[in-house]
Parts: C-alpha cells; sequence; structure tokens
C-alpha cells in the first residue's frame, strides 16, 4: 500500500481543527489509493497535492475551546496579555515599583555599558595597533621597580637596524604640558595654551590622523614645520588660509615655525590629543652621555616573537657602544593597546586610564543589573505567589510548568519592554549629565547602532525569560490545596531563594556605599592629611623662560595681598623636576629640583637637620644641596664612605661632589600613587637667562582684584611669555582625575542602588502586609499595640540585613583594599565608617518598613477579620 506525501499532510494538520482532521485525513487517504491504481504513484502524488489545497474551507478552521491546535496559540497569548494587563492595572503601586526599579537598573547598567565601550573601541582606527609596541627600561639605580616608558632616542634606530622584524620606529614626545604657541599681531605677540607633541616623519606611519591640507609624508620634513589642527588654525588665523603662516615656540631658541600642514580635529576616540606636531630633528648618537628621553614606539612584523626579541635588546645596545649608564638596563615592550592602560609608566603623549577604574565601574554596571534583576525577580515571585486561587485551578485542569513559564514570560517581556522604554529615555536625558561627571564625552553613538539595540533587545528577552523561570517553578510546585488553605504565601517551599536575593540585595548595596564612602575618605586623605601647606591659598604662574624672573618676583612685594613668592623647576602637583641622575657613590639615581631661598618656608617644609638655603652666599656650590628623609636614609644605610656621620662626606650630585646642608622631612611633590623618591633640592636664583615657574602664596579674599595686579607686574617684567596661572589645589586635582571620576560614579550609583533596593523592600513589606493581614487583626483583638506589630514586620527583616553586613562588609574589605593598593600611601579601612554604614542600613529599612506597614498596623481588626 503506496503512502501519500507528508508535506501536504503537515499543512493540513497545522490549520485544520482536529475534531474534523480524522475525517478528511481517511477521505483523503482512500483517494490518494484508487488514483494510485488508476494512474500510477507519481500522478497520484501531484493529484494529492491539488486535493489537499482544494479541500481548505472555512469550516476547517472551527476550532473548539478543548482544542490544541497550534492556532490556539494566538488566543493564549490575548488571555495572558489581557490578564497580565488587568493585573497591572488593579496593582498599581507593585507595577510602579517593579517598573521604576528595573527601568532605574537598566539605565545605569547602559550608561555605564557606554563608558566601557567608550573604552574598549579607544583607537580601533588604527589598523596595525596590534603590531605596536612601546620600548621600556628599568634602571638598576632607580629606588624602585617602575619601568619607565621614555628611554635613549636612539634606541629605536639601532633597534631598527638590527632586527629585521623591527619593520618601522618612531620617537616622539609631549611638549611641556605648560607650552603656549603664540602668533604676531601687529608688533603684539598673541599666546595660546596648546597640546603639543614632537615626533619623527615615520608619526603617520603609526598613528593614521588625517590632514586636510599638506601631504602626511612630507610635511615634517623641515626642521621648522609645523602641522596645526582646524580648530588651531581657525583661532590663530580665522578664515585666512594659514599654510606657510609663522607661529612661535618658546622651544629650540624660540624658533619661528611655518604652518606646513592641517590635522582633521582628533576624536575623542583616540588616546593621543593634541593641536599640534612638530619634527623631531635633534640627532642623538647612543654613544653620547647627554640626551633627552623620548618615547620608543617599534613597529613589529606580524607573528613576531616578543618575548624572544626582548631578550636580545641589552646585547645589541651594548655592543653598540652605549654610554656606560646604559648598558645594564632592562627591557620590556608594551603593546600598544595596554599602554593607554598603564597609569605607571606613562610617556606624556597617551592618555592612560586606569585598568582598576575600568574595572571597578564593570563591577558597579554589572552590580546595578544584578540588583535590578533580583528585585524584580523577587517581587515577581511575591505577586505570583497571591494569585493562588488562578494557579490552582489551572493546575487542576492540567496546566504544567511550561504552561507557567510561557505565563509569567509574557506578563515579565511586558514589563521588560516598558521599562526598556523607560531607560532609553531615562538615558537620553541623564547622558550629558553621566558625560560631565565622566570628563570628554562619549565618542560611541549608541542611537546609530543596529548591533547595540540588537543586544540591548537580546538582554531584555534574556532578562524576562529569567524572571519568568523562579516564580513559575516556584508556583508549580505547590498544591491546590495549599493555595486555598493561604499555605502558600507562608511555605518555606522557595523561601530560602526569596529571602537570598533579599539578601543578595542589600549586600550590594553595602558593597557600593562602604565604596563611596572609602574612595571619598582616601581623597581626603590626599588633600589634607598630608599636606602642610594651605594649596588653595598657593597659585603657580607657567613656565617662563626669561632673564626677569628674579625681578617679577621681587616686585610683587608692593602687592599687599602676596605674603610670599617663590621660584623654582618644580612646585607641586605634577611630575616636574629640574633632572635626574645617578649618586656616584650610591648607586641609585636622584630627582633633582631646583629651587630658591624662598621655597621651604613657602610649602612649610620641616628641616630636621640642618638649614635653609642663604641667598647671600654667592656661590650655588657653597649653598650645597638640601636632601630629603628617603635620601638621608639610604646614605646613612649604605655609608659608602665609613664615615661616623655619613651625612657630613660630599657626595656627587649631577656629577659634581657636593656636601649635604640640610635633611628636609619627606613631602609629596607628585602622587600619591608612587613612592616618595630620593630628592636633592639645588639652590638657583634666577637672576641670569633661565626657566622657572613661579609660587605666589595670596591672600584669596579678593583673588581676581589680586590676580589682575599679578598680571601686570608680568606683562611689564616678562612681557614676551602668557600670563597662565591656577591654583596649587587644581593641579593636585588633575592627578587624581581617575579617583575623582570613581568617587562621583560611586556616589551616583550608590544612591540609585539604595533607592533600588528600598523600592524591593518597599514591595516585598506590602506583600507580607496582605498575607499577614488576619494575624494583625487577631493579635490586634488580643491587645496588640501599634509598635509590637511594627515588631512583627521589621524582626524578619532585620535578620535579613544582618545577614546582607556579613556578607557584603568582607567583600568590601577585599575589594576596597585591592583599590587602595594602587597608592604608596593611603588611608585605611575603618570599622567605625563600617558601623556608621550599616547603622544606615537598619535606619533606611526601618524607615521602609513603617512607611509601608504603618498603616496595617492601625488598620481596624474588624475589617480585616470580616474579610478574611
Amino acid at each position: 500500500m503506496q503512502q501519500p506525501p507528508k508535506l501536504p499532510l503537515k499543512i493540513l494538520r497545522f490549520f485544520c481543527a482536529e475534531h474534523r482532521l480524522e475525517e478528511i485525513e481517511g477521505d483523503l487517504f482512500e483517494e490518494f489509493q484508487d488514483q494510485v491504481q488508476s494512474y500510477g504513484y507519481s500522478k497520484a502524488r501531484r493529484l494529492y497535492y491539488w486535493t489537499v489545497i482544494r479541500s481548505f474551507r472555512s469550516y476547517l478552521f472551527d476550532y473548539q475551546s478543548n482544542s490544541t491546535h497550534p492556532l490556539s496559540f494566538i488566543t493564549m497569548i490575548r488571555h495572558y496579555l489581557k490578564t497580565a494587563f488587568r493585573g497591572m492595572y488593579k496593582h498599581k503601586s507593585f507595577t510602579a515599583i517593579n517598573i521604576l526599579g528595573l527601568s532605574l537598573g537598566l539605565s545605569c547598567f547602559i550608561l555605564l555599558s557606554l563608558f566601557l565601550t567608550d573604552v574598549i573601541l579607544k583607537d580601533n582606527f588604527i589598523p596595525n595597533r596590534a603590531n605596536i609596541y612601546r620600548l621600556e627600561v628599568l634602571n638598576p639605580l632607580d629606588f624602585t621597580d617602575k619601568y619607565e616608558a621614555r628611554s635613549h632616542p636612539d634606541f629605536g634606530v639601532i633597534l631598527n637596524r638590527n632586527y629585521p622584524q623591527v619593520e618601522n620606529y618612531l620617537r616622539i614626545n609631549a611638549l611641556n604640558e605648560n607650552m603656549t604657541i603664540s602668533v604676531r599681531n601687529g608688533d603684539k605677540k598673541e599666546f595660546y595654551k596648546q597640546r603639543g607633541i614632537e615626533a619623527d616623519t615615520s608619526f603617520f606611519s603609526f598613528f593614521p590622523f588625517e590632514l586636510s591640507t599638506g601631504n602626511q609624508k612630507t610635511a615634517l620634513l623641515e626642521k621648522h614645520s609645523i602641522i596645526i589642527s582646524e580648530s588651531m588654525a581657525t583661532m590663530l588665523f580665522g578664515d585666512e588660509d594659514p599654510i606657510g603662516k609663522m607661529v612661535y615656540l618658546p622651544i629650540r631658541e624660540g624658533a619661528a615655525y611655518t604652518v606646513s600642514g592641517i590635522l582633521k580635529d582628533i576624536k575623542q576616540n583616540s588616546s593621543l590629543q593634541f593641536d599640534y606636531i612638530v619634527p623631531n630633528y635633534i640627532p642623538f648618537d647612543i654613544a653620547s652621555g647627554a640626551y633627552s628621553l623620548f618615547a620608543n614606539y617599534l613597529m613589529f612584523s606580524p607573528e613576531t616573537d616578543i618575548k624572544q626579541i626582548t631578550t636580545g635588546f641589552n646585547n645589541t645596545i651594548k655592543e653598540a657602544g652605549a654610554a656606560k649608564r646604559l648598558q645594564n638596563l632592562k627591557y620590556r615592550l608594551t603593546e600598544f593597546e595596554e599602554v593607554k592602560f598603564d597609569i605607571q609608566s606613562t610617556d606624556n603623549v597617551v592618555q592612560t586610564i586606569n585598568k582598576g577604574t575600568v574595572a571597578l565601574i564593570a563591577i558597579v554596571a554589572l552590580l546595578i543589573l544584578i540588583l535590578a534583576v533580583f528585585n524584580y525577580i523577587n517581587l515577581t515571585a511575591a505577586r505570583a505567589l497571591q494569585k493562588g486561587q488562578e494557579a490552582g485551578i489551572r493546575k487542576i485542569i492540567g496546566a504544567g510548568r511550561g504552561s507557567f513559564v510561557f505565563q509569567f514570560f509574557t506578563e515579565s517581556l511586558i514589563f521588560c519592554i516598558i521599562s526598556m522604554l523607560i531607560s532609553l529615555l531615562v538615558l537620553e536625558i541623564s547622558l550629558p549629565y553621566f558625560e560631565s561627571i565622566l570628563g570628554p564625552p562619549l565618542h560611541y553613538d549608541y542611537k546609530s547602532s543596529f548591533l547595540f539595540f540588537l543586544i540591548y533587545f537580546g538582554l531584555i528577552i534574556l532578562l524576562a525569560l529569567l524572571s519568568a523561570l523562579y516564580p513559575a517553578l516556584l508556583v508549580s510546585r505547590f498544591r491546590f490545596s495549599e493555595f486555598l488553605k493561604g499555605k502558600a504565601m507562608s511555605s518555606t517551599k522557595g523561601n530560602m531563594l526569596k529571602k537570598g536575593l533579599v539578601v543578595f540585595q542589600f549586600s550590594i548595596s553595602i558593597i557600593l556605599t562602604l565604596g563611596a564612602v572609602m574612595v571619598q575618605k582616601q581623597l581626603r586623605y590626599i588633600q589634607n592629611e598630608t599636606l602642610r601647606y594651605n594649596p588653595e591659598e598657593i597659585l603657580i604662574v607657567e613656565r617662563a623662560v626669561s632673564s626677569n624672573l628674579d625681578d617679577f618676583k621681587k616686585s610683587l612685594i608692593d602687592i599687599p595681598e602676596v605674603s610670599l613668592s617663590s621660584l623654582t623647576s618644580s612646585p607641586p602637583g605634577g611630575e616636574n623636576l629640574y633632572a635626574s641622575g645617578p649618586i656616584a657613590e650610591l648607586d641609585i639615581r636622584g630627582y633633582y629640583h631646583q629651587i630658591d631661598e624662598d621655597y621651604i618656608d613657602m610649602l612649610k617644609l620641616k628641616i630636621t637637620e640642618g638649614a635653609n638655603f642663604d641667598s647671600k652666599l654667592t656661590s650655588d656650590i657653597d649653598q650645597g644641596v638640601i636632601i630629603n628623609e628617603t635620601l638621608a636614609n639610604i646614605i646613612r644605610s649604605k655609608n659608602p664612605m665609613n664615615l661616623e656621620n655619613p651625612l657630613s662626606g660630599q657626595y656627587s650630585f649631577l656629577g659634581i661632589p657636593t656636601k649635604i646642608r640640610g635633611v628636609i622631612k619627606d613631602f609629596h611633590i607628585g602622587s600619591f600613587h608612587n613612592e616618595i623618591q630620593p630628592i636633592a633640592l639645588i639652590y638657583h636664583d634666577f637672576t641670569g637667562y633661565s626657566g622657572a615657574r613661579v609660587m605666589i602664596k595670596v591672600n584669596t579674599t579678593n583673588i581676581s582684584e589680586t590676580l589682575a595686579k599679578i598680571e601686570t607686574k608680568w606683562n611689564e617684567f616678562i612681557p614676551n611669555s602668557k600670563f597662565g596661572v591656577e591654583f596649587m589645589d587644581s593641579k593636585f586635582d588633575q592627578l587624581y582625575t581617575a579617583e575623582t571620576r570613581l568617587a562621583n560614579i560611586f556616589k551616583l550609583f550608590t544612591v540609585i542602588a539604595l533607592f533600588i533596593s528600598s523600592l524591593g523592600l518597599l514591595g516585598l513589606i506590602g506583600f507580607i502586609t496582605e498575607s499577614k493581614i488576619k494575624e494583625v487583626g487577631i493579635r490586634k483583638v488580643m491587645g496588640a499595640s501599634v509598635g509590637q506589630i511594627l515588631f512583627l514586620f521589621t524582626g524578619q527583616v532585620y535578620k535579613l540585613i544582618l545577614a546582607a553586613c556579613l556578607v557584603g562588609v568582607p567583600v568590601a574589605y577585599w575589594l576596597i583594599n585591592r583599590w587602595l593598593d594602587n597608592f604608596a600611601y593611603k588611608t585605611s579601612f575603618s570599622f567605625d565608617i563600617v558601623f556608621i554604614v550599616v547603622l544606615f542600613m537598619f535606619i533606611l529599612t526601618s524607615l521602609t518598613i513603617i512607611f509601608k506597614s504603618a498603616k496595617a498596623a492601625r488598620h481596624n481588626p474588624v475589617d480585616a477579620l470580616r474579610s478574611e
């Protein structure tokens, strides 16, 4: 007996009502057998297709109520949607709490994810960035094991010459951050503070920035050529064509530079941000002892074994006849993708971001999302148990877990889609404020990214499914009799998981709260507890090169608001130093700073031994040097001259045997991330042609008038340099931009996390009060007071908060200490703060409970018992 084709039969079974299907299938089968005998199997198959098509009639779609046909799926969905919207309308407070908590959590997660995406996609316009490495060196004379990002400028040349794997090299250096550029406007110069770099002609082979005017290959060939950005060209020359125009830089004899190219403005997705480029044309011989440090970038051929090639660098440099002090260096190569995360070894060319900060932001984003999801799942589960009669009836008529999962999935999907739309609206409104916290605007444009919306919608579907599974599995475990007897809400089934979710929610809130407090405490420690002077009263004038610096300083005495001034190469608040070099007898490197006689008094540095510099001494050699405690302790411990008093000997500072005039207590001149280095302060009177910064201690009562008086003096004595000034405390703040950003993020999202947790607790307390309405009524009839009724609700919640503290505090302790490890000088994790945070959590919980349960405690017990 021949069988009919299966495909038309499947189509028929899909559309046809079940109670008519058997009869029609039988008729079709008999007709097919007759046609096989009359026409053969092939023709019978074709006729069978046509017969099935002709058999479609409207009565075939007459589905009965008990039909399980696939098209009844539509009716089921309509039912689920109708009941979901009815439930949302009936329980308005539950709906508002759920949607508000979920949309807030999603908004925060997206905001932080956009920042992380921006970090990940940064520099993705550089095609060969995976083959670009920076050469870094470790000097055994250094006091620490920190690699330096800048090295001898001839290293790249030699390695390119000796290793075929090195396809190209680039020497690049950031010009001083206080560098000003000027143009002539008649007889007067106009000054502008801009970011610049000097680089080899291979720069555009490494970093393919585009020129709107000029040739990348030739624009940097002339030693006094300059490439400026489009915005800088507009600022300097307006609508005029800048090509061939002259600008002036206070480097290399203050030479005039000819504009040879216009650079398209750099977008924010680049780690290199600058306004102009000048060529690096000064030759350096590796055998020379005099050189300036440059960042050396190397372009390797693909599939180069980086570890193997690094081991040969030392021998190669030695064979090249390098200066003795370069032969014992250790080397490493850092991939360009990692350079932007290296805050320890920075070359000031690539803008870095702390990888720890990025990781913490990622953790905060994930915690906020988990908090919102768990909050939503917990509330949904509690709401599901209240619909006991419906669930019980559905179980009696045969509903399985799949049916419950689909029902809750439909309801969850409605909530999630509404929350998604609200979160996108919140995102659009809050993004400018969020960008102001993070710093520069985000480059990633989510609104034009199809992938973003695809991933986000996928996340919503996954979230709806996950949030549907738990309540569906929980409800399906109960028997109908348990719902009728009211045991579902008080049953232990799922109770541990529900309590676990509450504990997890408040653990996250405790971690974020402790994190926010400790970040602020560390910043206060940096700003207040270690500086002996008031940086908010000290002005720092930008570096200038002039022979009138000392005259300018003396003229400040005429300004009543100025109490003290000092000239120096190295004001605190940045990596400013005059020079660094070995102290031969000690086999270490020292860091040298030029100061005048007022520097120590200006910063209120404590002299523990010896005396301050004396301006009456005419010879700098007679002045000697003043060293910090760190260097003094090294001299005492090594005592290379075997002296009874090691500090009484003369040591080679910058190659000149010099006596030690005094010792000052250690002080911070740079970032607290780094340990205090061996420092030698060298006296300089700044009477000749030299460069220096000016520190001015002022009365800040009428600061604008005081600044105007100082600027007048500046223009009188140093007219060829721009007057730029900032307070010292702002310079310190710039050292901790990442920490300040992290503190702001913690503050904002900790408040949001606490709000979401409180919303969840508010909803849960609402369900608990509804489930205990009869018990409350009986207790009130028996004489229970309002306080006793409130304790009924608070007692079980307090246990959960205590458990959350036991979980959250150790985790916060571990995470915060890992973050504090980034600082050489740091505050401690104090448990008095833990006590305050825990007390705050209990107070917040109590207020939430009282707000929701006080009405139930005051409710008339007669009404409660009557409703039962």
